[in-house]
């Protein structure tokens, strides 16, 4: 009973860590400097990322532990789920969100309309809520791939945007709102955040392998 009892705090916990992550993300102070700082609105989106997945990993704890009919009621769900191991939940939902957003034409959507800006505030949130029932899903190895890859991806964008004109490969001309400037200070960011985390999960991806 203790261990139950524990488990069922922490995941109170972090139901309530992650609204309170989202709810300070979703913050109208920040959306007003978003459009003057490329750092900012990165930090924001991936909170918002962060804190729906914490809320989806403790409810869909909550629904497992429920009764049986309720959990009788969960079963597609808990099936779709398990779609690639977790891998369409967790990797490719929150990646085309995420990408979607960063387009010039929904990037100035989420700038220059309330329900732009609110429909990308629901739409990161609730992909990460997804990611975060699709965690129960994953296998340690998996997980530690997961954690590789969100760090990867991140120091390799970093270096995108170190590259002079390496937003250009993608968007020609001229980005909307944000200067190579601030582009650039952006990928330096993104690239020491992800040096040692990317590194760290390198080798548990390897151990959990049982590579060494």
């Amino acid at each position: 009973m203790g261990l139950v009892h524990l488990t069922r705090v922490k995941n109170r916990l972090y139901f309530v860590v992650g609204v309170i992550v989202c709810a300070a993300s979703a913050n109208p102070l920040f959306y007003s400097l978003e459009e003057a700082s490329a750092p900012l609105k990165v930090t924001v989106d991936s909170m918002l990322l962060f804190g729906g997945a914490l809320v989806g990993y403790a409810v869909f704890h909550y629904l497992q532990s429920t009764a049986t009919e309720e959990r009788r009621m969960l079963s597609g769900f808990v099936r779709s789920l398990r779609f690639l191991g977790g891998v369409f939940y967790v990797w490719v939902i929150p990646a085309t969100v995420v990408a979607a957003w960063y387009t010039p034409s929904l990037l100035t959507f989420g700038f220059t309309n309330a329900a732009g800006a609110l429909l990308e505030v629901v739409s990161m949130a609730f992909a990460g809520v997804l990611a975060g029932a699709g965690w129960h899903a994953m296998g340690k190895i998996m997980k530690s791939a997961t954690l590789f890859m969100v760090f990867f991806m991140s120091a390799t964008m970093g270096e995108l945007l170190t590259e002079e004109g390496g937003v250009n490969v993608f968007f020609p001309g001229n980005y909307p709102y944000y200067t190579q400037t601030q582009l650039l200070y952006t990928g330096y960011i993104m690239w020491l955040i992800s040096l040692v985390p990317v590194t760290f999960y390198a080798v548990k991806f390897l151990k959990d392998m049982g590579m060494f």
